[in-house]
């Protein structure tokens, strides 16, 4: 994905969807499912933004935690700040 959408290691990014955005740097991880963002861990709006703007708050199909596996976003380099 990041050779699709012309990223490299420490590019400045936006992710968003319909529900919000977040900004931060790009780790690529040449083990990754192909196809996806991991976004590890949420930032503090002064940092970037939480991932959690970009999650559904519905419950799973097993009504047991969230959807956050079902979160689709975009992603595009921007400059920083």
């Amino acid at each position: 994905m990041a050779a699709e959408k012309g990223l490299k290691d420490q590019d400045y990014v936006r992710v968003w969807n319909d529900r919000g955005e977040i900004h931060g740097t790009v780790s690529i991880l040449k083990a990754a499912h192909p196809g996806t963002v991991n976004i590890d861990e949420g930032l503090s709006a002064r940092l970037g933004g939480s991932v959690n703007q970009l999650t559904s708050s519905r419950e799973s199909d097993n009504g047991l935690g969230s959807t956050l596996y079902d979160c689709l976003v975009n992603i595009e380099k921007v400059e920083k700040e």
